[in-house]
């Protein structure tokens, strides 16, 4: 995550936080989509589960809103779970990541990184890829998913030639993972840190990349999301950019989604906008000037996310006209995800909230006991596992 000058995390109410981390997601189509798969295996291996973010699972069963587990790890955690074979992953802000059971909870394993790890990794072929941020630059690491031991470590050296100090959250592509390294988007091999792929961005990004086909999307701090060719990334192309749209000189700081003609991405100069796949062209833009964090979610025609104004909406994706809205008692950074027919997300009133899909109708609120930042994730059986800066880890059935 990145400082800024209203609080990192777009939330003045939570003065300690002081990076805005970026789990969020888009993605544009193109002739014979080549769909990057993450392992079978892997219930949830990176944010938003998919490389296009978009938060749809409703192929999971519908919650029946009751506490299955929780754990208190004692660390403030920001970065969004994630669920592979061997269990759910946690990462704090102290540079603990934490392996537990998914039925129940307890913890199989745990290691110490010695850094600060605020956005969310991303797991392929075994190895869970994440970045450990320092003052004085920090390091990729890729760890086993069976125990958590370190297989290895890399620097990343930056665009102006110092080593990568501040890492965005990852998206696994096959054998590699994608991620924004200081002002680079970087490729690298799961199996040993081996860099495949770089281009520079000119700016800070800290969402994760999202990929469609032959495109990836990065959206920057300095206003601009870019779409860039994958292939000819890993060719070593002197020209991958397919396009460059800026939206405002405010920052982007959240992951761009997709579907097939959209790329969506929150600012915060308080609007979502909509860009096409093709081109980059805008075409409808959505907000009343609160900073939008979150990304949207994706399902049914509709974009659900929330903005740091208290309030969750669902606009179509036809034209961005709002089908409905909810209040909410504290910001909304939490990306949601869309499970039966529920959107499910948290905030910063230390709150876990779901609406239905069709009309915004609102369960009871369910206490997490502090405010949430990470996206939900869920495991193989259906439980919902989201995570709150103070640490507890809360699985609902």
């Amino acid at each position: 995550m990145g400082p800024n000058s209203r609080d990192s995390l777009a939330n003045s109410r939570l003065p300690r936080l002081t990076f805005v981390l970026a789990v969020f997601a888009a993605c544009g189509g193109g002739a014979a989509r080549r769909e990057p798969l993450a392992d079978a295996d892997d219930p949830w291996p990176m944010f938003r589960r998919e490389p296009r973010h978009g938060g749809d699972a409703r192929d999971h069963r519908a919650l029946a809103w009751e506490v299955a587990w929780q754990v208190e790890l004692g660390e403030r955690v920001d970065a969004s779970p994630i669920v592979v074979e061997h269990g759910v992953v946690v990462a704090t802000r102290e540079g603990t990541v934490a392996l537990l059971d998914p039925v129940i909870g307890a913890e199989r394993a745990r290691t110490s990184l010695g850094g600060g790890i605020w956005a969310t990794p991303a797991a392929a072929r075994g190895v869970i890829v994440l970045g450990v941020g320092r003052r004085r630059g920090g390091e990729l690491v890729g760890l086993s998913a069976r125990d958590l031991r370190v297989r290895w470590r890399r620097t990343i050296t930056a665009a102006r030639g110092t080593r990568a100090s501040t890492f965005g959250a990852a998206t696994a592509d096959g054998d590699s993972v994608w991620l924004c390294a200081g002002e680079s988007v970087v490729a690298v091999r799961v199996r040993d840190g081996a860099e495949v792929a770089r281009h520079d961005v000119r700016a800070r990004c800290f969402g994760a990349p999202a990929i469609d086909g032959e495109k990836i999307y990065v959206a920057t701090r300095n206003g601009e999301v870019i779409a860039l060719d994958r292939d000819l990334l890993r060719d070593g192309a002197p020209e991958p950019v397919r396009w460059i749209a800026p939206t405002t000189r405010a920052f982007a700081d959240t992951s761009p989604v997709v579907n097939d003609e959209l790329v969506l991405v929150g600012s915060n100069d308080g609007h979502l906008y909509a860009l096409a796949t093709q081109d980059g062209a805008p075409r409808w833009k959505v907000g009343d000037g609160h900073w939008v964090v979150s990304a949207p979610a994706i399902a049914d025609g509709l974009a659900i996310f929330g903005d740091d104004g208290d309030v969750v909406r669902a606009v179509t994706l036809a034209d961005g006209s709002e089908r409905w809205r909810g209040e909410v008692g504290g910001d909304v950074a939490s990306s949601a995800v869309v499970v039966g027919e529920h959107v499910v997300h948290g905030a910063h009133d230390g709150k876990v909230h779901a609406w239905q899909l069709a009309d915004g109708a609102a369960l009871p609120p369910m206490d997490a006991g502090a405010a949430m930042f990470a996206s939900p994730a869920l495991t193989a059986s259906g439980l919902l596992v989201i995570a709150t800066h103070e640490g507890r880890v809360l699985a609902i059935r």
